[in-house]
């Protein structure tokens, strides 16, 4: 099988410069062409899923204000221990 190929538009006079190219086309490979295609759309697939859940994750989630609480000097956030304030029992 051969592509034909035009060099440049045919002018309303004159003869086509350079005229047509014959350029033959191969069917060996067309299975192991086929399969590398299909590998690199599974691996594009993938890669766009893996890239979703990581900006999924990355987002920054809107959460409510931390719940404070201060027992005999010591502050917790969200009951993590935050610090300890020397010589306040109490606020």
């Amino acid at each position: 099988m051969v592509t034909i190929i035009h060099l440049a538009p045919r002018r309303a006079s004159g003869p086509r410069p350079g005229g047509p190219v014959v350029v033959p086309t191969r069917h060996s490979g067309g299975a192991l062409r086929h399969a590398a295609a299909l590998a690199l759309r599974s691996a594009s697939s993938l890669l766009a899923r893996i890239a979703a859940r990581l900006a999924e994750e990355a987002a920054p989630r809107s959460r409510a204000a931390p719940e404070l609480e201060f027992a005999d000097g010591v502050l917790y956030s969200d009951g993590r221990y935050v610090g300890h304030v020397a010589g306040v029992r109490r606020l």
